[in-house]
């Protein structure tokens, strides 16, 4: 299993995802739309773990706070969301939001009419927003950068790495250039206050 959750009912190879994909382009339509009422009528929520979204997400998401996926199940039962309203799901590259709809039906009680997931995730979406359409951008939708799982730690829009960004050696926190240099760490070994 790929990304975990301790759900074995969650598992997308056996049943289509219940939520609805959702382009990056019609997203970006409804968040940018003035006369879409998406404020009131959708959430926009970030399935991410917590130390990823302290690097970047989309403006007014909400999040559940986890530090791993599989708190996921639990906080979505703990933490309700207003269930008549649309739920559009997030995360890096779209896998657990496919986990993550299961668990918002089972755990969660929600209808899958109402739950949408990102198709492609962030980094789709910084793509095919900053890359593909010409003269749009994400800078009125999107804070910051994204936490990727490899050398570049976090990408910024265009999907270039982030310059200064450490994680802690022991927990893999990241730290932004401004806590790196803080914490006295430039190019050194970081240790997080949380580690140290």
């Amino acid at each position: 299993e790929l990304i975990g959750m301790g759900m074995p009912s969650a598992d997308p190879s056996l049943h289509p995802s219940p939520a609805q994909h959702i382009s990056p382009e019609a997203l970006h339509s409804m968040l940018t739309s003035s006369t879409s009422s998406s404020s009131s009528d959708v959430i926009m929520l970030d399935t991410r773990n917590d130390y990823e979204l302290k690097m970047g997400t989309f403006k007014g998401a909400q999040h559940y706070n986890i530090e791993t996926f599989r708190d996921f199940p639990s906080a979505v039962k703990a933490n309700p969301l207003p269930k008549d309203k649309k739920i559009v799901m997030f995360c890096t590259g779209g896998i657990r939001c496919e986990k993550a709809a299961f668990a918002m039906v089972e755990a969660g009680g929600y209808n899958p009419e109402n739950l949408y997931q990102l198709d492609g995730g962030i980094l789709n979406y910084f793509d095919k927003i900053n890359n593909s359409l010409e003269g749009e951008s994400t800078q009125e939708t999107y804070t910051g950068g994204c936490f990727v799982f490899d050398d570049r730690i976090v990408v910024d829009g265009k999907g270039k790495k982030v310059d200064g960004v450490r994680v802690c050696f022991r927990c893999r926190f990241p730290w932004s250039p401004e806590q790196v240099s803080s914490m006295g760490g430039d190019d050194k070994v970081v240790e997080c206050p949380k580690c140290g």
